[in-house]
């Protein structure tokens, strides 16, 4: 019995041996596609169920390229059959949706949680900043907590941005400040004042400034 992730294999390795069809090749051309099929393909190897929703797009890309399918050996027949009747090697698991957010951290740093998805997590890696404090500064996976790790200045703030508009990131209000104070700060001179016996010290453009007033606030020292 032809199962979703029979076909889902035998799509991957069309991914990689393109399949001589009638004097010509059948190849999957799409990078969405080939991304796609990759992924769940490796999960389906590691003995792993797909879930609901992955079966659902497996569905859509199998009657896709059932020409490739056909030409790969699987009977027109059975893929038919597969298409009405889906079948799994596994019970599929359900989908839940996972709220596409960013969160500010602190200390200049934002935190992206968001499902697996190949195009988005693509796209967050390349929010690297131009600092020179930083010991790295490419986004990072916090395996732990599920969380894209990314440190935000003047550099890559407006990218930071055009990331989470284009692939509809929730943010709140802190992080819309946040974004405002990097973009309102560029240029402008830092200040200090002294209340109530205290020194407030407001940090602008200035990254060496910045992050020495943090070392004193995580020391303890937070009259500054």
């Amino acid at each position: 019995m032809l199962t979703i992730e029979d076909c889902l294999e035998h799509l991957d390795e069309i991914n990689w041996t393109p399949v001589p069809y009638c004097g010509s090749v059948l190849e999957i051309t799409s990078a969405w596609d080939r991304s796609f099929i990759s992924d769940v393909a490796y999960h389906v190897r590691e003995g792993k169920p797909i879930s609901t929703a992955q079966g659902k797009l497996a569905l859509k890309l199998i009657d896709r390229y059932k020409n490739h399918l056909e030409a790969k050996g699987l009977l027109k027949k059975d893929i038919q059959d597969l298409l009405e009747e889906p079948e799994y090697r596994q019970q599929p698991h359900i989908s839940v949706s996972s709220p596409r957010e960013v969160r500010y951290l602190g200390d200049s740093k934002i935190a992206f949680r968001c499902v697996f998805n190949r195009p988005v997590i693509d796209d967050i890696k390349t929010l690297k900043s131009n600092s020179y404090l930083q010991s790295s500064t490419n986004p990072k996976f916090d395996g732990e907590h599920k969380l894209w790790i990314v440190y935000v200045d003047h550099s890559n703030v407006q990218k930071t941005m055009d990331v989470i508009r284009r692939h509809n990131f929730n943010i709140d209000d802190e992080i819309t400040e946040f974004f405002m104070e990097v973009i309102n700060s560029k240029g402008q001179k830092s200040s200090a004042t002294i209340e109530e016996n205290k020194i407030i010290i407001q940090c602008r453009d200035d990254e060496l400034f910045n992050s020495w007033i943090n070392d004193l606030n995580r020391m303890g020292i937070s009259d500054v």
